[in-house]
């Protein structure tokens, strides 16, 4: 039996984030947010490679039991909690440690720039390595919901595309 427990990485009045661990080994992250007798917002990312075969139902069933908990003693009716299991790994930090998952040397270096922006728009252009424009990106935000039009100023061939790029 994997032993599965929650170590508190950040909590506020409002909120908390806890690292997920099966035997001591990091697997995941639950992070909430609430107003007390009001409603509960939440995510459970857990990171399929780190999780064997048979734990990952169970450490879903200890994150949901941990969440319903804290909903009662908060008095919350209400709960909005999405839980994924995925395999990809994207880290956007503003701490100092470096995370490096492959080579990043033999890999086209990308730009996002922000061109412009108004209170309910923002606009981008992706620049290769040579500053060289290769799209236009509009986005617009309507309220929780953002919705963005690439334009292509270059064919994006599929060999350059072959796989994600760290922006």
């Amino acid at each position: 039996m994997s032993s599965i427990m929650l170590r508190p990485d950040l909590k506020t009045a409002g909120g908390e984030v806890n690292d997920v661990l099966v035997n001591g080994k990091y697997v995941g992250s639950v992070s909430i947010i609430y107003r007390e007798r009001d409603r509960m917002f939440g995510a459970v990312q857990l990171e399929k490679h780190s999780l064997g075969e048979d734990e990952e139902g169970a450490v879903l069933e200890f994150v949901e039991q941990y969440v319903l908990g804290v909903a009662e003693a908060l008095n919350i009716h209400e709960q909005d909690i999405i839980a994924t299991c995925s395999v990809d790994r994207f880290i956007i930090s503003s701490s100092e440690d470096e995370y490096k998952e492959y080579d990043l040397e033999d890999d086209p270096q990308y730009e996002l720039v922000i061109v412009n922006e108004k209170r309910n728009r923002v606009d981008y252009e992706l620049l290769d390595e040579d500053s060289g424009l290769l799209a236009n990106i509009y986005c617009k935000m309507y309220g929780d919901e953002v919705v963005g039009t690439f334009v292509w100023v270059v064919d994006p061939l599929p060999k350059r595309w072959n796989r994600p790029h760290v922006l």
